[in-house]
């Protein structure tokens, strides 16, 4: 087991963040 953030893991809930917030505030 590692300490560290899965970067696949992290990388789906940047997009999921990025995605929520153009939905939220579309530019």
């Amino acid at each position: 087991m590692t300490t560290l953030p899965d970067p696949a893991r992290f990388a789906h809930v940047t997009d999921w963040v990025f995605d929520l917030d153009n939905t939220l505030y579309p530019h």
